[in-house]
């Protein structure tokens, strides 16, 4: 690979600043917020894939497969394939993984045959990174809203895990800075890291933090050597000292992250619980790309409801979207083969770089070892950061995690058989290259169209699902189902269009039918929020068995929040089941909530209220029959 100007490769250039800028865009033009950087970050690399179509150049240098390369693409058929075997039952996630792994292994095919501008794009990275941090202190010191109600601190994004996991990913790059000719740029390199490492407390994720710091000891290590001189005997006295105050140091900073989020860490080793025996579940195959979500609550659902679960447990459960460990969750989702793929493409960009020379410092110039050493920190800090996060959902941190793969994946060595040939090479004779560089450049370029204008369509049609999700708010019912209608065939796997569907459905009193739709949202989702709409849809068209089960399951679910045992208790008065709906009122009373609200104190006040109407309390009385003229009901802002 080798290094060059701007100008040299302008489209490439560009391309990867509008995916990185884009990555990072929350636009409020979608029904979630989220889908914005995920059709950007969709565009930008169909985009990628057709330009390098016709710009990559084949040499035999860049012919040869290197493992990095070879597990991706074990890793893509697999996807692929595990894809097709789940059909027709297919997440949009799935989508997102083959755009993404086909990308890791075209770029480092193009890498090895092209200039590239790394200065660039890592200094755009800094920047970006930057404008984060700038955006973040506002927020802290309450200059600005964050995105989200219940953080102080959340970037442009509505998760501040995200654009902490980026900052941390950006933390490499930092140290390119005092090679440029510039010598305020040469001198901002401590400020910058200072404002990226200051700006990640005020975030409070602790994996990127734990993965920043990583990331800042490998490129500290291969600079200075650290380990050779933790070796030598001479200094053992220093190093004990150093290690004492690194400990001295690290230690309270891990008691104040564990603090801080003492909940969310509780929450995570029950996520990790119920993985566990999930994946003792289904261990060959697992349940589907795409598929954890919806698997994983209904899994949790069924722990509470066998009553073995911890106080605490019950305390910090809540709904779940993704396992905060990349390891279990692939494991879960593509089963142990899919699991041990993806160990082993992390474990080959780790190990077989280091077999190259391009890794080690003293082989290259000190330019182009930094940027190899740069790319090396950002997938350690990834691993670090995948063990305790979710950072393949993350879109600018994937995005990162392309680039700096394919670095190192250009650049790491060919794989070899007897007397130095490559397997590739002797697949390959020099009679069929032409033949399969043509394949190749067609089936990228085709690749690439498709997705473009499956992304076009996918815009314009959820462009449209938000235009009818405001004409429902606006009781426009017969215009938003129009559009609604029409759209049935094209988001058929998004569940925010089935949501949007039985909402309006609902609202203009069509039970039946929303009911039905209903259900359909349930096949891609296990929100709760979905289950409390669908038992009251139930509940109007008189189905109270349906109703019960809806709702017995959003409760065990989330067996820490109120309304769903709210609309129990009401559902069990109206069954005639006053016993069910004393127990569910006294379990409204006892449960101490995650977040103190209105709504919370509307529950226990109104479950209070039924008691004492009922001449039953904490102390055994005689049940007397509830007054048949007071009812309950699930507050409509929960529909």
């Amino acid at each position: 690979m080798s290094y060059t100007s701007l100008k040299s490769n302008l489209p490439f250039t560009m391309i990867i600043t509008f995916t990185i800028i884009g990555s990072l865009f929350f636009g409020n033009y979608f029904i979630y917020r989220s889908q914005t950087p995920y059709f950007i970050y969709t565009a930008g690399l169909s985009a990628l894939l057709v330009y390098s179509s016709f710009s990559t150049k084949f040499y035999s240098h860049n012919l040869h497969l290197s493992i990095p390369i070879l597990v991706n693409i074990f890793l893509l058929l697999f996807i692929t394939i595990h894809t097709l075997l789940f059909w027709p039952t297919i997440y949009p996630y799935s989508y997102y993984l083959f755009i993404t792994f086909l990308s890791m292994i075209v770029l480092p095919v193009y890498c090895r045959s092209s200039t590239l501008n790394l200065n660039f794009i890592f200094n755009l990275v800094i920047i970006a990174s930057i404008i984060e941090c700038i955006i973040c202190i506002f927020q802290y010191i309450g200059f600005l809203d964050s995105f989200n109600q219940y953080f102080k601190v959340t970037g442009t994004s509505e998760n501040p895990n995200i654009v902490a996991m980026f900052i941390a990913m950006s933390v490499p790059c930092v140290f390119i800075l005092p090679y440029s000719k510039y010598d305020v740029v040469r001198k901002s390199m401590p400020f910058v890291l200072i404002l990226l490492m200051g700006t990640l407390f005020t975030l409070k994720c602790r994996s990127a933090l734990l993965g920043a710091s990583t990331g800042i000891f490998i490129i500290l290590n291969y600079k200075y050597q650290l380990y050779s001189w933790a070796k030598d005997k001479k200094n053992r006295i220093l190093l004990i000292l150093t290690a004492f105050i690194v400990i001295s140091i690290s230690f309270p900073l891990g008691i104040y992250t564990y603090q801080a989020k003492e909940a969310s860490a509780d929450g995570r080793r029950l996520i990790w619980k119920v993985s566990a025996q999930m994946i003792s579940d289904k261990p060959l195959f697992g349940y589907g790309y795409g598929a954890f979500e919806r698997n994983y609550n209904l899994f949790q659902s069924r722990y509470f409801e066998k009553g073995d679960a911890k106080p605490n447990e019950i305390l910090n459960a809540g709904f779940v979207k993704m396992a905060y460990n990349e390891f279990l969750q692939n494991t879960i989702e593509g089963g142990i083969i899919g699991g041990v793929l993806f160990m082993c493409l992390l474990a080959s960009l780790l190990y077989f770089p280091l077999k190259n020379k391009s890794i080690k410092i003293q082989h290259l110039k000190k330019r182009d070892a930094n940027y190899s050493i740069t790319a090396y920190a950002g997938i350690c800090i990834f691993i670090t950061m995948s063990m305790l996060n979710f950072t393949i959902q993350a879109l600018p941190v994937m995005f990162l995690f392309i680039i700096f793969s394919s670095i190192l994946s250009a650049n790491s060595p060919a794989i070899s058989l007897r007397k130095g040939l490559s397997t590739w090479n002797k697949l390959i004779s020099e009679k069929n290259k032409n033949r399969y560089v043509l394949t190749y450049r067609l089936s990228l370029f085709v690749i690439g169209l498709c997705y473009m204008y499956m992304t076009g369509n996918l815009i314009i049609d959820n462009l449209k699902n938000k235009q009818a999700a405001l004409l429902t708010k606006n009781r426009d019912y017969e215009q938003s189902l129009n559009i609604l209608t029409s759209l049935q065939n094209r988001l058929d796997i998004y569940e925010s269009y089935w949501v949007n569907y039985a909402n309006t459905l609902f609202l203009n009193k069509d039970y039946k039918h929303a009911a039905i739709i209903f259900k359909k949202a349930k096949l891609l989702t296990s929100n709760p929020m979905i289950y409390l709409q669908a038992a009251l849809c139930d509940e109007k068209t008189g189905d109270y068995k349906s109703a019960y089960k809806n709702l017995t399951t959003a409760k065990n679910m989330e067996p820490g929040h109120l309304a769903a045992k709210f609309a129990l208790m009401n559902l069990s008065l109206k069954m005639g089941d006053t016993i069910g709906c004393v127990n569910q009122a006294q379990n409204i009373i006892e449960t101490v909530p995650k977040i103190r609200s209105s709504e919370t104190i509307f529950f226990k006040s109104r479950a209070g209220l039924l008691l004492q109407q009922l001449g039953y309390s904490s102390k055994k009385k005689s049940i007397k029959a509830f007054p048949e003229n007071n009812k309950f009901y699930l507050p409509k802002k929960n529909i």
